[in-house]
């Protein structure tokens, strides 16, 4: 079901496609890390008919909480101590399992005509998360480092993201984040008037 279209509180699609979350060699972590800038596709041009694409559908590890994400080390540097934030195990081990899901998305044909339409014009995101735990975690705890990561994986822009979907689900043996995709050409912002920015003198 497409994201824009999905209802608050409806199960996800039982189709979801695991593409292997659970591998996390560092061989693969350094390899997507290195991963060339996506093309650029053509622009639309003025007065083309809007499209859509085949919505893209994944799962992801459940990401580490936002306080989890780092860890105070000590440090010293001439004879002086003190300490500095680094990334954590639990979030590098997330990345890492996190790019390797991703990997085959982004060097999959058939999944290039939706990535290429997010890469040039807009898309969205529908995120079902499934927590061990009904009440230990927030919902809005997993979204911004799952986009992150899902934008580093496949080479797509987080400010091309206009629609976002969120739901919480319970499942104890096997927490987890699905993820549904879809690309448009087209995208109403609401009241796009032009906004005249003041000249040097302030008017």
């Amino acid at each position: 079901m497409s994201p824009r279209a999905r209802s608050a509180g409806r199960r996800p699609n039982d189709a979801t496609e695991d593409v292997g979350a659970s591998r996390s060699d560092s061989s693969s972590d350094t390899r997507a890390s290195e991963k060339p800038p996506a093309p650029s596709p053509p622009p639309a041009s003025p007065g083309e008919e809007a499209l859509t694409s085949p919505p893209i559908r994944f799962r992801l590890p459940l990401p580490p909480s936002t306080n989890g994400l780092y860890a105070t080390v000590r440090t010293r540097t001439r004879g002086k101590s003190g300490t500095r934030r680094v990334s954590s195990t639990a979030a590098r081990t997330f990345r890492q399992a996190a790019l390797t899901a991703l990997d085959p998305l982004d060097g999959s044909g058939t999944f290039e005509p939706t990535l290429g339409l997010a890469r040039r014009a807009y898309w969205s995101a529908a995120l079902s998360v499934y927590f061990a735990s009904p009440l230990r975690r927030d919902l809005d705890d997993v979204l911004k480092i799952a986009i992150d990561v899902i934008c580093e994986g496949l080479r797509i822009e987080d400010n091309r993201l206009v629609d976002l979907h969120a739901s919480k689900y319970l499942a104890p043996l096997d927490p987890r984040v699905e993820v549904e995709i879809e690309a448009f050409s087209d995208w109403s912002f609401g009241d796009e008037r032009v906004v005249l920015r003041p000249d040097a003198t302030g008017r």
